[in-house]
């Protein structure tokens, strides 16, 4: 017998890296929450860090498939300035949910 339930992964991991955006300007990057389990899964994402943002907030991540979702980088200040964004699910899972994508730009 088979287990059934979602193996959840983010692409690309560790680190989303938008490197170098000016103050006030804008970079958007696309990642993906793979799903490598028999089951799909209905995901919500939350993220850390004022200055990104995340779209959409939910989706699903089929079986042996990936939800394709955008992060953007809208800096206000200069610097380092990094985030997180985070998956969970309510989906039956056959692994622990995986640690949270790390979000890094440098704004000038």
């Amino acid at each position: 017998m088979t287990a059934e339930g979602a193996i959840l992964s983010f692409n690309p991991t560790p680190t989303l890296d938008f490197g170098n955006v000016n103050q006030d300007g804008s970079r958007t990057k696309t990642y993906a929450v793979v799903n490598d389990g028999n089951l799909a899964a209905p995901i919500t994402l939350t993220k850390t860090g004022s200055q990104y943002s995340i779209s959409p907030t939910t989706s699903t991540a089929n079986a042996g498939s990936s939800a394709t979702l955008n992060a953007s980088f809208n800096p206000t200040s200069t610097g380092t300035i990094t985030g997180t964004i985070a998956v969970t699910t309510t989906a039956k899972r056959c692994a622990p949910l995986p640690a949270a994508l790390k979000l890094t730009g440098v704004a000038f």
